[in-house]
Order: structure tokens, then sequence, then C-alpha cells
């Protein structure tokens, strides 16, 4: 997916995603969907990390068929409005 914005916006106030680096050791807001026991939360202490000391680990079924398992937040958003993602 490509997202493109105008370069004479004003930069965003702030992150609107609530615990984006996963850092607070718990999912909330995330809401989990799909399988469930192929997602976890992990720490620097049992995967590594680019940054930070948590991070969120999704990973295959282990039988070869489609992994549909994730994690969300719903984000007000209005028409025409622009976002931009970084990391």
């Amino acid at each position: 997916m490509r997202v493109f914005a105008r370069t004479n916006l004003p930069p965003c106030p702030g992150n609107l995603l609530g615990n984006a680096g996963f850092e607070s050791g718990v999912f909330a807001p995330w809401t989990a969907y799909g399988a469930g026991f192929n997602t976890s939360l992990e720490s620097t202490n049992t995967v590594p990390v680019r940054s930070g000391a948590g991070a969120f680990k999704v990973f295959g079924q282990f039988n070869g068929q489609p992994n549909y398992s994730g994690v969300y937040q719903d984000v007000p958003a209005n028409p025409g409005e622009n976002f931009t993602a970084g990391g």
C-alpha cells in the first residue's frame, strides 16, 4: 500500500495510535483478531527488536496455511484526511 500526503500540511500533533511501540507490556488499546495463539507481546529479553523494550510478534500457522492474525486500532478519520506512518 502507498500512502501519499501533500508536503505543505502542518506536522501531526502527535501519534494517533496508543501504545504504538507495544512498550507498555499489554495489548491495550490494540484489538487482537484471528487465531490468537500465534500472536504475542515480546521484550528485548526474548527477541531482537529495532528499538525500545517491546515488540508485537505474529508468526505462521505451522501447517502451511495462511495466517490471518494480528492487531488493530480504530482511529477516527474524516473524508480526504491523510495519514503517514513511520518507524
